[in-house]
C-alpha cells in the first residue's frame, strides 16, 4: 500500500513578549553617536605635530575696524580670534595710537621700502589690506598655539594662514610687493625651519623687487642703499663696547649714548641712571630697578663716581662768582624764548597753510626781523606763506641765512 508519510516537527514556541528583553533600534543610536562625534571635533582643534593647533574652515571677520593686511580678526572653531601673522609686516593703514610709536614704525617701514615719502606707506597698508581680504575670501586653515602678540588695537595671537588654494598667506604678501619680512619667526606647519622659512620670504622679496610689484614700484633703490649703510653704522656705533683699558666714565656726566657703550647697560637702563643723579658711589647703582649685584659686577670696572658739583660750586671752581654772573645776565633778557609744541593726532599729514601757532609766530619773527634771520627749518616744500615772508624780508634788506636739507645727488630737497 502506497502512501506518504508526513513528518510533522513540533513548532518552536512562541517569544513572550512581556519576558523578553527590550532593545533600542539601531538607526537612532548611530545617528547620536555620530553627533557626538561632530561635536567632539567641532570642540576640540586638531593639533598639529609641530604643536600648533589647526582650525580649518575659518572665515575672515569682514568690516572689523582693526582689520589690516597682517593683523585681522577671524572666526574659527566657533569663536573669534585677533590673529597676527608671523614673519611679515604690512605698511599701515592708519596713524593709530600711541602716535609717537606708530609715527616711528611708519618711517621704519618707509626706510625699508625706500619712500622718499612715509605717507605713501598707509596707501599701500590700505592697498595691503584689501589684498589679504580678497585671499580670504573662502573658508582658510589657520595654524596657531595661542601666543599672544603684542599690539595697540587689542590681544592677539600668532598664527599662520593657509588659504584654499594651499598657500600660505605671508609669502603670498611678501611675493606681491605687500609686506616686509620682519615679524616673530618660527618653524612652520610643514616643518620648515625658521632659516628655511626666511630664506623663501628673501627670494620671493628678490622677485618683487625685480618686477617692480605693490610698494617696491614706489621705490627709491639708491635711497634704500643709503638708509641701509646708515643704519648699520648707527646699530654698530650703538653695539660697539668699551674694553678694559678705557678709563671709566663718570656716573654723573656721562652722556646716554655714552652708557650704552657698556656692555650690559641698553637704553632704558641708561636713562635710569642719568634720571637718579647725583651719585656719591657706583655702590649706589644697586638702588636702580634693573641692577642687582650681578649687573653691577659686570658694569663698575667702566664706571667711577667723581665728586658732584651744582652749577654754582663749579663757577666758584674756576673763581666766577655767580651773583656777578646773575646780575650781568640778567634773565629778562631771554624771556622772549617760547617753546610751542603741536600734536602730530590733530595733523595727519603736513599743512600747506599756515594755521598753527608755531606757523604764525614764525612769520611774524620774519616779517618784523630788522638785521638778520639765521633758519633751520624741515619741512619748508610747499611752505608759501613763509618762503615768500623770507623773501620779502630779504628785499627789505634783511640778511637771510638758512639750513636746509639736501637730497642723494647733494641738491635742495626742496624744490620750490
Amino acid at each position: 500500500m502506497k502512501g506518504r508519510i508526513r513528518i510533522r516537527r513540533p513548532s518552536a514556541p512562541r517569544p513572550n513578549p512581556q519576558t523578553m528583553p527590550k532593545t533600542r533600534p539601531l538607526f537612532p543610536l548611530l545617528a547620536v553617536a555620530l553627533a557626538l562625534s561632530w561635536a567632539a571635533t567641532r570642540a576640540a582643534p586638531v593639533a598639529a605635530a609641530d604643536g600648533l593647533s589647526v582650525l580649518p574652515g575659518a572665515t575672515l571677520v569682514r568690516g572689523h575696524p582693526a582689520n589690516d593686511g597682517d593683523s585681522f580678526y577671524v572666526k574659527a572653531n566657533g569663536r573669534e580670534l585677533h590673529l597676527r601673522l608671523y614673519y611679515v609686516d604690512c605698511p599701515e593703514t592708519r596713524p593709530g595710537r600711541p602716535a609717537r610709536r606708530m609715527i616711528k614704525r611708519m618711517w621704519y617701514q618707509a626706510r625699508y621700502f625706500g619712500l622718499q615719502d612715509p605717507g605713501t606707506v598707509m596707501r599701500f597698508g590700505n592697498e595691503a589690506k584689501r589684498y589679504t581680504e580678497r585671499a580670504l575670501a573662502e573658508p582658510f586653515t589657520v595654524y596657531t598655539e595661542y601666543e599672544e602678540a603684542m599690539g595697540s588695537s587689542g590681544k592677539r595671537v600668532y598664527g599662520f594662514v593657509k588659504t584654499q588654494s594651499g598657500e600660505y598667506l605671508s609669502y603670498l604678501l611678501v611675493a606681491n610687493g605687500l609686506a616686509r619680512i620682519y615679524g616673530k619667526p618660527r618653524q612652520n606647519p610643514d616643518g620648515l625651519s625658521d632659516d628655511a622659512v626666511s630664506e623663501r620670504l628673501r627670494r620671493l622679496e628678490a622677485g618683487a623687487q625685480r618686477a617692480r610689484t605693490g610698494i617696491w614700484k614706489a621705490s627709491d633703490f639708491e635711497r634704500i642703499t643709503e638708509l641701509a649703510d646708515f643704519a648699520a653704522k648707527l646699530k654698530e656705533s650703538r653695539t660697539s663696547h668699551r674694553s678694559p683699558d678705557d678709563p671709566p666714565l663718570d656716573l654723573n656726566r656721562a652722556t646716554r649714548t655714552q652708557l650704552e657703550s657698556i656692555k650690559g647697560i641698553g637704553p632704558t637702563l641708561a636713562a635710569r641712571i642719568i634720571d637718579a643723579r647725583p651719585y656719591r658711589s657706583t655702590e649706589e647703582l644697586l638702588e636702580i630697578r634693573g641692577i642687582g649685584p650681578a649687573t653691577l659686577r659686570k658694569i663698575q670696572p667702566h664706571l667711577a663716581a667723581r665728586p658732584y658739583r651744582s652749577t654754582e660750586e663749579s663757577l666758584k671752581v674756576h673763581g666766577i662768582d655767580p651773583a656777578t654772573l646773575r646780575k650781568a645776565q640778567p634773565y629778562s633778557e631771554v624771556e622772549n624764548i617760547k617753546i610751542i609744541t603741536a600734536s602730530p593726532l590733530n595733523y595727519i599729514r603736513p599743512s600747506n597753510n599756515c594755521r598753527t601757532e608755531i606757523c604764525r609766530l614764525l612769520k611774524d619773527l620774519i616779517d618784523n626781523a630788522k638785521e638778520t634771520i639765521d633758519f633751520a627749518i624741515y619741512g619748508l616744500r610747499k611752505q608759501e606763506e613763509i618762503l615768500n615772508a623770507l623773501v620779502h624780508a630779504q628785499h627789505r634788506g634783511v640778511r637771510v641765512r638758512g639750513i636746509i636739507d639736501k637730497n642723494i645727488d647733494r641738491k635742495s630737497y626742496y624744490s620750490d
